[in-house]
């Protein structure tokens, strides 16, 4: 099916232009940019009562009337939340961070979607994006002045595709794998951005990518839905302005790397199918750096592959899970209310048990949209 996105006349529409923009004038809304939330205010009775937070190495505070609505994300979440006291007693006490509330839970059950960007075709046809031959003055003027054309896809990802692997689950209806073909490489700029921004070496680069480059050639991404490796945030400082350690654990679970390599596999079988076959597509086979040694396309050398690069897809959740109160790692209750802490909620991707079978944006908002419910039911404005 087409990938589809949250777009507004051929650009990305974010919760900015969706729902602040539209709102930024109301007497009860302020906006406060380039700001760094420091912690939690909460009180001898456990009510968070506001926020300390720091603008040009001012500190200043914002009380709230009713609660404290925590939307920070997967990372920064359950970082706050450990700056303020909430979370495992022994992390705290490490750091020396009065414990308000003993909450194992916190920082735990990374999630994220992830896969590999390391199946490639070469095509015969001029059929992909080349930026020196496509980019033209009149493709970003369609762009800009009428939403219209190419630039209008989302990152050069023009379908996907969910299916359920024979190492998967059991449910035939919930599918394990997704796969995305993207009518390019991430050699495409030749390195002006996407080589930084996905992390790769100069030996990577240089040897199995930027071969690619003004070559007509397209990738299919295949990547997990639902890992069974999960990572963690920890503290490595009392102090707000140092960021947290990110584990996600990436492959620790060997039942992941075998749907990786099977969602490779059927990759393979679709871009070597008869549909792709007509642009005279041809499997890229330079070995990649490190499986040199690996018989090519074999599940070792997939494998290989697959631990070589790890592409993120940037969807973190699960750090703040919801959970009944019987359950020893939940954060939050069906209501968003972190437990054992009054009038303070959590409001984002964190609070997922479970990363969801596809992207995050769409569920996020939806987090958002059910918590100002529930919150309006509370006080009875609804």
């Amino acid at each position: 099916m087409p990938v589809q996105g949250t777009t507004r006349n051929g650009r990305r529409c974010d919760t900015r232009l969706a729902f602040l923009f539209p709102a930024y004038q109301r007497s009860n809304l302020h906006i406060i940019q380039d700001a760094l939330v420091l912690k939690i205010l909460i009180n001898k009775r456990k009510e968070a009562y506001g926020v300390e937070y720091e603008v040009d190495g001012i500190i200043h505070t914002a009380r709230a009337s009713k609660e404290v609505i925590l939307s920070a994300g997967a990372i920064n979440s359950p970082h706050l939340l450990l700056l303020s006291g909430i979370g495992p007693t022994a992390q705290l006490q490490k750091f020396n961070i009065p414990v308000v509330a003993d909450l194992p839970g916190v920082g735990e059950n990374l999630q994220d979607h992830i896969g590999a960007g390391t199946l490639i075709w070469t095509a015969e046809k001029p059929v992909t994006f080349v930026m020196l031959r496509d980019l033209t003055i009149t493709m970003i003027l369609q762009w800009f002045l009428f939403g219209q054309g190419f630039l209008t896809t989302l990152g050069a990802m023009e379908v996907t595709g969910f299916y359920k692997t024979p190492n998967g689950n059991s449910d035939p209806d919930w599918p394990d794998a997704q796969v995305l073909l993207d009518d390019s490489t991430i050699a495409f700029d030749g390195g002006l951005r996407l080589k930084d921004n996905f992390g790769l070496i100069d030996k990577v680069w240089n040897t199995f990518f930027a071969p690619l480059f003004n070559r007509d050639a397209y990738t299919i991404w295949p990547y997990l839905l639902h890992p069974k490796s999960h990572g963690t945030i920890r503290l490595q400082s009392k102090d707000p302005r140092v960021y947290p350690v990110i584990d996600p654990k990436y492959m620790s679970h060997p039942d992941d790397i075998e749907v990786i390599v099977s969602s490779m596999k059927q990759s393979i079988a679709i871009g070597n199918s008869k549909l792709f076959n007509q642009f005279g597509s041809k499997l890229y086979s330079v070995p990649f750096p490190g499986c040199e040694n690996l018989t090519l396309f074999s599940d070792s050398y997939l494998e290989c592959m697959a631990r070589g690069y790890t592409g993120s897809f940037w969807h973190f959740a699960g750090t703040c899970k919801m959970g009944p109160v019987n359950d020893p790692n939940a954060v939050v209750d069906p209501e968003l209310r972190v437990y054992n802490v009054k009038r303070l909620r959590v409001a984002d991707a964190s609070i997922m048990p479970y990363v969801t079978s596809g992207n995050t944006n769409a569920p996020s908002i939806a987090i958002g949209e059910k918590a100002s419910y529930m919150i309006k039911q509370t006080y009875g404005l609804h």
